[in-house]
Order: structure tokens, then sequence, then C-alpha cells
């Protein structure tokens, strides 16, 4: 199959959920009277509605008020063009904000279309990534340090950053560049001209949406104004890093 034939392939996989998912809220909504639950209903009505394949158009739109980020392609033409990464990017998270809300169903998304990059692409990827990893992991332990010296209870529940922070791993010495996160591992062969990507954007985008929704939780319980401002800069780091190398590419 090319990429046409394995694009629709997920798209008739997002249809077959914002169907089953969504239209049953589009009945308990109106009905709902505790406004608290009409609300939350809302959100996560907009949460299902938020992949968009629109026929007319080659590229997909994307919202995620979970992440704060928002992918809108540019139109450079009629012509139908299937940008790989970007769409995994939107497609990934929106998987994993499904597989979050829905998480007793078994849902999966699939997505084997290939987009290729140059080396000097993803090395320079790689760069970026550890120079923003090892900056931020650096605010981290400082804080987590600073907490546990102070002998804070929530010391324990800024360590869950921390931890989800520091379980990606990378090499990057000379002809060897590495990154792995829990069971997954893509090895850029330097070697090679170009390389396919897209395996890349699926362990960054999951590694991103862990860190970012244990932020998240963090800020909501616990947070001084002091560690949100720190932590609100990460997160705008890291999707600041995503959007560039996976959403604002040519």
């Amino acid at each position: 199959m090319n990429n046409k034939q394995k694009f629709q392939q997920t798209v008739l996989k997002v249809q077959e959920i914002r169907k089953k998912y969504g239209e049953p809220l589009e009945e308990k909504i109106p009905a709902e009277d505790n406004l608290e639950k009409k609300i939350k209903l809302l959100e996560v009505r907009r949460m299902i509605l938020g992949l968009d394949f629109q026929e007319t158009k080659p590229d997909i739109a994307f919202g995620s008020q979970t992440y704060s980020i928002f992918y809108q392609p540019m139109k450079l033409n009629r012509k139908l063009r299937v940008r790989a990464v970007p769409i995994c990017f939107c497609v990934t998270l929106y998987e994993l904000e499904m597989q979050a809300e829905f998480s007793k169903e078994d849902i999966q998304i699939p997505y084997d279309l290939r987009g290729f990059w140059k080396m000097k692409q993803a090395v320079q990827l790689m760069e970026d990534f550890v120079s923003f990893q090892n900056k931020s992991q650096e605010v981290l332990l400082w804080e987590y340090r600073l907490l546990k010296y102070q002998k804070k209870a929530k010391s324990e529940e800024y360590f869950k950053i921390l931890e989800k922070f520091i379980s990606m791993k990378t090499v990057n010495s000379g002809f060897q560049k590495e990154i792995s996160y829990h069971d997954l591992c893509f090895i850029i062969n330097t070697e090679n001209v170009k390389l396919d990507v897209v395996p890349l954007c699926k362990i960054l985008t999951k590694y991103y949406a862990n860190v970012v929704t244990t932020i998240n939780h963090y800020l909501k319980t616990s947070a001084s104004k002091a560690e949100e401002q720190k932590l609100e800069d990460i997160k705008a780091d890291f999707t600041e890093f995503m959007e560039k190398h996976f959403v604002n590419i040519p």
C-alpha cells in the first residue's frame, strides 16, 4: 500500500472512534442538569471531535486543550498531499487522549505511513532535544532537591515529574545516536542519507504527552506560584520543540 491508502485506514478508524464515542454524548449533554457534569461532557465531546479529516483538503486540523497545542497546516496547493510527520504527531496525540479518557477500551489507531528526513535534519533534532532535556532536567532536579531539603510532603509528587522526564534516554556521541523510551527505541544510522522519522515522532509524542500530563496534574494540585512559572516554562519550551520539528516543517 502507498501512503494515501495507509492514510485512508487511519481516517476510517478515527471516524469510527468519533461515531462510537461522540454520538452517545450528543444525547447525554442536553439531558444533563448538573452544570459541572455537563461541562465535563462538553470537554470530552470537544476532545473527540478534535481530530478532523476534511475530504476537500490534503491535511488535518487538530486542537488539544490538554497539551495546549494546535495544528493548522498551510494550504500550499490543491494537490492531495499526505504530510506523514505532522499527521503522525496529531494522530498519536489524539490516540493518547482517547486512551486516557476511555481507559477501559482498547483504542488503537493504525498509522503505518512513512515520512523521510534528510539526515542533517534528524541530527539537528537530536542536538535540540538533548539541549532541551539537559536544561529542563537541571531545573526539575534543583526544585526537587529544594523541596526535599525543606521536608515538604509534596516533594514526592514533584519527583513524579522528574521521574517521567528522565525516563527518556539518549545517546548522542559521534556516529552513535539513539533515543529509547521504556520498550521503544530509535537508532539513527548517520551513514544513511535519509531516514523514516515516523517511529521517532511516535516515541517523542508519547514522551511529550506523559510529561505534560504529569506537569498539569501537579500544577492543579500542588504547585506554588514560583513552581508554576518554572513548570509552565518547561511546557512552553517542550511544545516549541515539538512544533518546530514535527509541525512547522517544510
